[in-house]
């Protein structure tokens, strides 16, 4: 017999539960049954723990679960309700059989065969909710995939004439516009402006804010969030702050496959099939919930041992407007078009505060608002293991705790992101990274691929210069990290650090094709003020600019790494009286491009010994050149004297096949024997 004395696992269904009977069992049999909703099961474990039960508990789902609002496992909100004080710690989220659905939304089914905007489309009509209202939503998941707005123009971007806060000087960019003039004529008959969203990128950032007012004689488009930086229409000679925009979500570019709409009167979603998707077999998903969990305990009383495994997570709403900020730490309310940088002050679908010992493994993320996993302050011990995420609006995992100087209790640290597949991601806010970690400690980022961003791979830092920091002991160890940015925002890398790290490694890395719109598509980036990194035993290639650079910091080290086939190898910015970086037993491989450029604004400084720098295309490599758009000026005596101080040697380390990047050795190699070099072990 069934009883809560034998039993660890709480059943749920959806279709044949029930939340009177026991949940003690998947079927219905008597009293015996599982539960109709997860809440039920959540209260029943509290029983167990107000009874002195401890003892682990799985709550298992026994067929696709829908949700309206988040799952929230919060002791405080029991004890507001029941009275009394005891934990929700211990409970495992499970598939009972076979794999399960979590699902943030509705399913839209009734599919048919229609017509929208003169284009042959498939169509459903979207049902209302008990409360008799049309469920609106702005993301649309079909088949595992995220459906795209409707653009124009389709391709490319338009321009403007003027702008409310024009563009001051080089860097000073925290001028927000609420206005800017586009060209009237570019957007001359299009109906239904006010409707649309306004998006645009510049540095290296995404904007995105619905259309206010448009007056269609001026071209003066009033935006509802003000931009976040600057803009500028001055184009000739480019800017990184130009304006490059397009609108989304007009009813009468309805023509490209995978686009969608919802008309909002009629409560009818349109969308127009990829390849191989009919009225027979699509699987679509429309958000309604921000998110699926919200884990929290409290300084006092963190919560403990939360584990999610064996779930399909998907489906939680996209929208997203940005709050202002007073400081890095502090945000006002104040709303602009974008963050500041990485997407960073936005939540996630599962969200942990003040939770240690859990754990999401085995999972399968995707269509997920913003973030998919978002870790804040109080939480440590938490492993992020063998999952894939795809298909997010943003960014993969966000990891930001409290800031240096915090309460102890605020602390963040000691969280694993281990073998997962992070891709496809940053499809609504492309400024979004694979994994985002700041303000976080003694955390480890292993053995996972990330690919195919808007923005960074890996970003780990968040002080700007020589300030305190609570980002230190971090190791991002034996990553792939590939096709990193699609080429629309600048300043960005494979893997990108910020401010003072003390003992934090980079190691055993595979970094290739990383790409931006201007400047700043680097392989390894060590931004203002990375200090105490250790960078050793990465691949780094084919980079649209520096397969290294650091902007300014010190006590770093570089060593035993191949840096092949960026625009430049080396890329150094600010000058300091300090130590900056030592670059040691690395090998350096160009076609015929300078080893190291000097950045627009600054000298370099570096110091090194045994580095093999080779030329694809000549005997004698350039070691040095200033930089002046894409033209390189070299002096051959300062070429001569950087030789000495980097330790140059020139010579062919003999790869197996280079051309085809095949970057192992050659059992003949000269490096083993010339500068000591250690073999990597990276595919």
């Amino acid at each position: 017999m069934y009883n809560y004395h034998n039993c660890s696992t709480l059943f749920v269904s959806q279709t044949c539960g029930h939340d009177d009977y026991s949940g003690l069992t998947p079927q219905v049999n008597g009293h015996d049954g599982p539960f109709k909703t997860i809440e039920r099961a959540i209260d029943m474990v509290a029983e167990f723990r107000i009874g002195g039960n401890m003892r682990p508990l799985t709550i298992a789902l026994c067929d696709d679960y829908y949700l309206s609002s988040p799952i929230i496992i919060d002791p405080k909100n029991l004890t507001d309700r029941f009275g009394s004080s005891y934990g929700l710690d211990g409970i495992t989220f499970r598939s009972h059989g076979k794999r399960k659905k979590l699902v943030g939304g509705i399913k839209l089914e009734g599919w048919k065969n229609d017509t929208f905007n003169g284009k042959a489309c498939i169509s459903c009509q979207v049902e209302k909710d008990p409360d008799g209202n049309l469920p609106v939503f702005t993301d649309l998941i079909v088949n595992g995939q995220r459906a795209d707005f409707t653009r124009f123009p389709k391709e490319g971007t338009l321009k403007g004439t003027a702008v409310e806060n024009p563009w001051p000087r080089k860097w000073e960019i925290n001028h927000p516009s609420k206005w800017f003039d586009a060209i009237p004529s570019d957007l001359e008959n299009i109906k239904g402006i006010e409707d649309a969203i306004v998006s645009f990128f510049h540095y290296w950032i995404d904007e995105h804010s619905p259309v206010e007012s448009y007056d269609k004689k001026s071209g003066r488009m009033v935006l509802k969030y003000p931009s976040r930086f600057n803009l500028s229409v001055q184009y000739d000679p480019p800017l990184t702050s130009d304006l490059h925009f397009y609108l989304e979500n007009l009813p009468e570019f309805f023509e490209s496959k995978n686009e969608w709409y919802l008309d909002r009167k009629s409560g009818v979603v349109y969308y127009l099939p990829k390849d191989g998707v009919t009225v027979e077999n699509i699987d679509a998903y429309a958000p309604i919930s921000n998110s699926l969990f919200e884990v929290r305990g409290n300084a006092e009383k963190p919560i403990y041992d939360i584990r999610i495994t064996n779930l399909d997570l998907l489906c939680t709403k996209g929208d997203y407007a940005s709050r202002g900020f007073v400081s890095l730490e502090e945000t006002s309310d104040e709303v602009y078009a974008s963050d500041a940088q990485s997407v960073c002050l936005a939540d996630g679908a599962l969200n942990y505060t003040y939770a240690c010992g859990c754990e999401i493994s085995n999972c399968h993320l995707y269509g997920l608002g913003v973030h998919s996993i978002n870790v804040t302050k109080g939480c440590r011990d938490i492993r992020i293991e063998n999952n894939v995420i795809e298909e997010s609006a943003a960014g993969g995992v966000r990891i930001f705790g409290g800031a240096a100087g915090c309460e102890v209790a605020d602390e963040t640290s000691n969280i694993f992101v281990r073998n997962n597949i992070i891709k496809n991601i940053g499809l609504r806010y492309e400024a979004a990274c694979g994994v985002l970690i700041c303000h976080a400690h003694d955390c480890e980022v292993s053995g996972n691929e990330i690919c195919y961003t808007g923005y960074t791979g890996i970003s780990c830092g968040w002080v700007w210069g020589y300030n305190p920091s609570n980002t230190y002991r971090n190791l991002l160890k034996n990553n792939h990290i590939h096709h990193i940015g699609r080429g629309k925002m600048s300043d960005l890398g494979g893997i990108y650090t910020l401010g003072l790290q003390k003992g934090t490694v980079i190691s055993g890395n595979h970094i290739h094709d990383v790409t931006s719109f201007n400047y700043g598509g680097n392989g390894i980036y060590l931004d203002e003020g990375s200090g105490g990194i250790i960078v050793e035993n990465n691949l780094v290639h084919d980079t649209r600019t520096a397969s290294f650079l650091i902007h300014y910091g010190k006590d770093n080290i570089i060593r035993n790494n191949i840096f092949a086939f960026g625009w430049l190898s080396v890329e150094v910015g600010r000058r300091e009286m300090h130590e900056n970086i030592l670059f040691e037993r690395n090998i350096f491989v160009t076609e015929d491009k300078p080893l190291i450029a000097r950045s627009d604004f600054s000298p370099y400084i570096v110091d090194g010994n045994n580095n093999i720098v080779f030329d694809t295309k000549n005997e004698k490599p350039t070691m040095h050149a200033s930089k002046e758009t894409s033209v390189f000026h070299a002096s051959p005596e300062f070429c001569d004297e950087l030789k000495k101080t980097f330790g140059a040697i020139f010579c062919d380390p003999k790869f197996v096949d280079v051309n085809a990047r095949n970057f192992d050795l050659s059992d003949d190699s000269p490096v083993f024997e010339l500068i000591g070099f250690e073999k990597l072990n990276i595919r």
